[in-house]
């Protein structure tokens, strides 16, 4: 067999497939194997799922320069971390959006030295983020929170009540029409 073709009982568009469902469809090993058996009457166990993903990330780890180059030269990007499981450990699965590619990197960390290595630590784009303190050493103009994040803490504060509510209302309201706008454009 070629040496692009993975060993197993699978060939490279099952493994094609499992990897757009992992990321994209971001569904748990559980249901992609479902998924297999159901559309395609495959019978597949969460270790045969998992080693899909890993052949896939292989594969597409090429492209992976590219997209980080992108990344690093953007002059904005949205980082977030989520939590995944690999080879049945804790791990996260990083999420970071440039100009041109979104970079999703597997790590077992989810620190602040991370965070850095994918940004590089010459990046002196802006920064879009939650409050997760892994990013709390950008300041200033460089470090933008979530909106959608700031909308949801903004109606906790109106749930509240109290005097600071109207406040919070019309804050809500021109955070909601800045993103209409934005979506317009």
């Amino acid at each position: 067999m070629p040496q692009h073709v993975p060993r197993g009982n699978f060939g490279p568009n099952v493994a094609a497939t499992v990897t757009l469902l992992s990321s994209f469809g971001r569904l748990s090993q559980r249901m992609i194997a479902t998924l297999l058996k159901d559309l395609f009457d495959l019978e597949s166990s969460d270790g045969q799922i998992s080693r899909l993903q890993c052949f896939g990330r292989k594969a597409l780890l090429a492209g992976c320069d590219e997209i980080a180059a992108d990344i690093r030269n953007s002059a904005s990007v949205n980082i977030d971390e989520t939590g995944w499981r690999e080879n049945g450990l804790k791990a996260w699965l990083w999420t970071v959006v440039g100009r041109l590619g979104t970079l999703f990197s597997v790590r077992t960390s989810r620190s602040r030295a991370l965070a850095t290595d994918l940004l590089g630590d010459q990046f002196r784009g802006i920064v879009v983020s939650d409050r997760y303190s892994a990013y709390s050493h950008l300041e200033g103009p460089c470090h933008q929170f979530c909106w959608a994040q700031l909308l949801r803490d903004f109606q906790a504060m109106i749930d509240r009540g109290g005097c600071s509510a109207e406040v919070v209302v019309v804050l809500k309201q021109c955070g909601q029409e800045l993103i209409h706008h934005w979506n317009r454009l």
